[in-house]
């Protein structure tokens, strides 16, 4: 979890400080468990794979996340990743 965790934060640092070409992984509007999860995910599969970051974005506000109880259940208080260390649709 570790790995993850600082792919997410060096991902949120490439984008607000780079020049180089930003690549993202946006999930359905919907921001559901299966979006934001799977941006999560395929983001960090790329960067292992084309050796280039991706950077997964949820596809909401900021302020909304704590409204979607399954994601907060599950990504924040199960995987204990911090909605600072997620960019959002803001």
């Amino acid at each position: 979890m570790n790995k993850f965790r600082n792919f997410l934060q060096e991902s949120k640092k490439l984008i607000s400080s780079s020049e180089a070409p930003v690549r993202l992984v946006l999930g359905n509007m919907s921001a559901d468990m299966d979006s934001v999860v799977g941006s999560l995910g395929l983001a960090y599969y790329l960067s292992l794979k084309t050796g280039n970051i991706w950077t997964p974005v949820i596809n909401c506000r900021s302020d909304q996340l704590r409204l979607k109880v399954e994601i907060w259940s599950h990504v924040v208080e199960s995987c204990g990743i911090s909605p600072d260390e997620l960019i959002f649709w803001d």
